[in-house]
């Protein structure tokens, strides 16, 4: 779980866990020793090993106390280049000589080892010089973690330990303490301490604390401490401090910033409060100097191998102005966000991905990483249940879309649907298939939907608590059943045959009853009443309505290849195109039939009577379409370089180009359906993406003028004619809508190609964290291990929905950087609309970046826009000291 990111928190924790350590070497003996006496030799090589054994019978003269007569509990592994004496008279053992004694779980290298268990101490020298300098430090290694001192004492019965010069590294962080004291009520005394996240013999930064008393898992208390560079002290720092850390939790230190339009500001300053292992809350808030406010909770929770995510409730007061008279609007805004994920989902799972805001924050926080940038906001939650000992599985979910350009919003409050894996009715229990019958599997699926909008007429409402009658009034909901019956059956080896019967049911509660109204005038000028056109009226009837309806039919698939071989000599070795067609039929019965009661016949017409449902209804007619689908690719092997371990390599050439259609044999007008294309491929060695997609419409569209009798004009109108364009020499048919992707990314290899290999689930969860926290927030990221990058995209869009009107957009976007120097790079992010020839403001941005070893500078600007903005900050790298950074920011508008 994330601890308190302040500077004397991390070198309080530091502290406490390097003395941790000795109070983990805590051996109180139990046996005596066997053996009298004592043994002098010189060693070289492997560790020796001394056993505790049980003692035989002493007398009084020979055991001073009874605190003396302990024994070692633990096997004592001890070695060394030099001398090593051990005496069993005096229960001592003595390492000269670059030694080492293992002990427990605690390690000691140093010049001189010395363990006394009859006083109970435990001791490590360095090794120094004629002078009295000190060549070799002692370091003690515990779980991994080693500690680097000139001396250590331990007493393991009253539990004080002593050290000087300590030295440890624990994460990014650094720690060096003059002298650390503890006593047995588990308190250290430390004076001359510093902290740094710089890993360098002379660190660029520290900070430095003169006195320090630390209550472990209570407070600190600290004495003077301050920022220094490079060992010059700066006024950044305090005469004290008493923090509280009651369960690891602590005050969070604010960060000094400022913003033209708000002035200066302390930043995301608080409390921070672990519950325990698996969650904790953070309550952050930021004051400006011109007024405005902001409060943050955020909190974090894991239980690993289970579930993992994270909270967060944002809400501010802004007086965002460059005028001291508009100082006095109040702007009130919030964003709640909500991530969660299972990740042990044999049963059941819940997934979260909500973000939820107010217009006016998304106003007031238009460049807030790329979600900042989105036209729409999107938020759902799903929960799924393998329920046991039932063949179904529940799937349900709520969401919540909404578009702040035309602020409409939809929302689906539930969506739940139960379904079924395959159920064969004719095979035994443990049998296998083999035989068409035996193939026969049924399905059954039950969809639940409760669909909000708020549009309602032409009104626009929203979501909220006064609204919710309204909107739950006019929702769209309703259940809908299937029942697929199908089977596979195997023709001749090579075709696939899959006959299908499939049963529709759909309930309502709702449906429209049609009725003629007669519309009537009164001429004021004649006195006479004339009769207008007849109208028909809607009239909405609540009742549960059963509709349902049906189809049959089936599909034959197969797969051929064919492959052209060139000599053996050659650079292409072969080419084989890869064919798939597929070939579906399906017919449904006309259901428009009074007795049926889904569609109702005024003068001649029908009409709908579920038009609005969720699920609609059955068509109006009978029909009876076949499906044609052509599905290519094409692919090349080549030889490889000398340099490659195989000899071939397989190149694609098409990934796709695929063509599909459909025909109606009872449509007697226009029978043929809309042609798609769809191509796709890759070229050299995946250095450009291509795609196209288009949908012609085969059919001539001819004009025709109809008489509008409400304002008496002649309007020419398009209409399609049973008349196919191919056989007027029109190709396929009008493009109703195509559009083309080619996009590229250059990059040199990286200066370090090593690939990190994580071992721990829980690592490699966070790792997988901070790559989506990249992805959602890309201008944060810098890579410094690749010299350069370029990514280009030219898309091209053509939309034509009628005759006579089409639209066309083409837009080109780069994004790339370079590294000026190995510590100086420069990004730009761009888009160009070629259509209306004019940079896209929102994705036009610069940004200037510098490697200061442990430190990094940022500068973002976005030039474009109404609104321009730029942010420059310096700070520590380590996420440990991640508030140790100056950011400034400012907005301001074009005129």
């Amino acid at each position: 779980m994330p601890k308190p990111k302040y500077v004397l928190t991390c070198l309080t924790w530091s502290l406490c866990f390097s003395l941790g350590t000795l109070h983990a070497v805590n051996t109180v003996t139990k046996q005596q020793a066997t053996n009298h006496g004592s043994l002098s030799e010189v060693t070289k090589g492997p560790l020796q090993t001394a056993k505790p054994a049980e003692a035989p019978a002493v007398s009084d003269s020979d055991t001073p106390s009874q605190e003396q007569g302990k024994a070692l509990e633990h096997i004592i592994n001890y070695g060394a280049e030099g001398s090593m004496l051990l005496d069993l008279k005096h229960k001592t053992i003595r390492v000269h000589g670059t030694g080492v004694i293992e002990y427990d779980a605690i390690k000691l290298e140093a010049e001189e080892v010395f363990l006394d268990w009859t006083n109970h101490t435990f001791a490590a020298f360095s090794k120094k010089n004629k002078a009295g300098e000190v060549e070799e430090k002692a370091v003690l290694t515990k779980d991994g973690v080693e500690y680097i001192a000139e001396n250590v004492r331990y007493n393991f019965d009253s539990q004080r330990a002593v050290a000087n010069k300590l030295f440890t590294k624990q994460d990014d962080g650094i720690l060096r303490v003059n002298r650390i004291k503890k006593d047995r009520k588990d308190t250290f005394y430390a004076d001359h301490g510093t902290y740094t996240t710089c890993d360098l013999p002379k660190p660029h930064f520290h900070i430095g604390v003169q006195q320090l008393k630390l209550i472990q898992d209570d407070q600190v208390v600290s004495g003077p401490f301050n920022l220094h560079f490079d060992n010059v002290p700066t006024p950044l720092g305090f005469l004290f401090g008493v923090f509280y850390f009651p369960k690891g939790s602590g005050i969070i230190t604010p960060v000094y910033g400022g913003e033209s339009s708000k002035g200066y500001s302390l930043k995301d300053g608080g409390y921070y409060i672990k519950f325990n292992d698996y969650a904790d809350l953070a309550l952050k808030g930021t004051i400006h100097s011109k007024g405005s406010t902001a409060f943050n909770a955020e909190s974090q929770y894991k239980k690993r191998y289970q579930y993992r995510g994270d909270l967060s409730y944002k809400r501010s007061t802004d007086r965002n102005s460059h005028h001291e008279e508009e100082l006095t609007k109040k702007i009130k805004s919030w964003r709640f966000k909500w991530n969660h994920g299972t990740e042990n989902n044999r049963t059941s799972s819940l997934a979260a991905e909500v973000n939820l805001q107010s217009e006016k924050f998304r106003a007031q926080n238009p460049l807030s990483g790329s979600a900042g940038l989105q036209a729409s906001m999107n938020s759902s939650i799903r929960y799924t249940n393998k329920l046991v000992g039932l063949p179904y599985t529940l799937n349900t979910s709520l969401r919540y879309t909404k578009n702040f350009q035309s602020k409409k919003a939809k929302a689906t409050i539930p969506s739940t649907s139960l379904r079924t894996g395959n159920i064969y009715p004719f095979r035994k229990r443990g049998g296998h298939g083999g035989n068409w019958y035996t193939d026969i599997y049924i399905q059954h699926k039950v969809d639940f939907e409760n669909k909000l909008s708020n549009t309602i007429g032409n009104e626009t409402l929203d979501f909220s608590p006064k609204n919710w009658k309204r909107l739950f009034k006019n929702g769209q909901y309703g259940v809908n059943n299937t029942v697929p019956l199908k089977t596979n059956i195997k023709i001749l080896g090579y075709l696939n045959l899959t006959p299908t019967i499939q049963y529709r049911e759909r309930w309502y509660w709702k449906q429209i009853n049609y009725k003629r109204k007669q519309v009537y005038s009164y001429d004021l000028s004649t006195g006479v009443l004339k009769r207008n056109k007849i109208k028909i009226r809607e009239e909405k009837i609540s009742g549960f309505k059963r509709v349902y309806d049906y189809d049959f039919g089936g599909g034959l698939t197969t797969t051929l290849y064919g492959t052209h071989f060139f000599s053996r000599n050659a650079t292409i070795q072969a080419i084989r195109h890869q064919i798939e067609p597929v070939v579906s039929f399906t017919y449904t019965p006309d259901f428009s039939h009074p007795r049926y009661g889904y569609w109702q016949t005024i003068d001649g017409k029908k009409y709908n009577r579920f038009k609005d449902a969720i699920y609609g209804a059955p068509r109006d007619r009978a029909t009876a379409v076949m499906r044609v689908a052509l599905n290519n690719r094409l692919d090349m092997k080549v030889k490889s370089n000398a340099y490659s371990k195989e000899s071939t390599k397989k190149i694609p050439i098409l990934e796709g180009l695929d063509l599909s259609t459909g025909y109606d044999f009872l449509e007697k007008k226009c029978p043929l359906e809309d042609i798609d294309l769809r191509a796709r491929t890759r070229l050299f060695d995946d250095l450009f993406d291509i795609s196209f997609d288009a949908t012609f419409d085969p059919y001539v569209h001819r004009k025709k003028y109809e008489d509008n009798l409400e304002d008496k004009k002649d309007s020419p109108k398009e209409k399609k004619v049973p008349a196919l364009a191919w056989n007027r020499g029109k190709g396929i048919g009008r493009a109703t809508r195509a559009s083309l992707s080619i996009g590229t990314k250059l990059s040199p290899e990286r200066r370090d190609s090593s690939l990190e290999q994580y071992d721990d689930v829980e690592e490699e969860q966070d790792v997988e964290e901070e790559l989506r926290h990249i992805q959602e927030h890309p201008e944060q990221y810098v890579d410094f291990n690749i010299p350069w990058s370029l990514g280009l995209a030219y898309t091209w869009y053509y939309d034509s929905p009628d005759p006579g009107k089409s639209s066309t957009t083409k837009t080109m976007n780069f994004d790339g950087d370079i590294s000026l120097t190995p510590k100086w790079k420069v990004t730009l992010g761009s888009a160009y609309n070629i259509t209306e020839r004019k940079w896209v403001d929102t994705l036009t941005r610069i940004g200037i970046h510098r490697n200061l070893h442990c430190w990094k500078m940022n500068f973002n600007w976005r030039p474009l826009g109404n609104t321009q903005y730029f942010e420059f900050s310096i700070g520590v790298k380590s996420p440990l000291l991640q508030y140790l950074r100056y950011p400034r920011e400012r907005s301001y508008s074009n005129p």
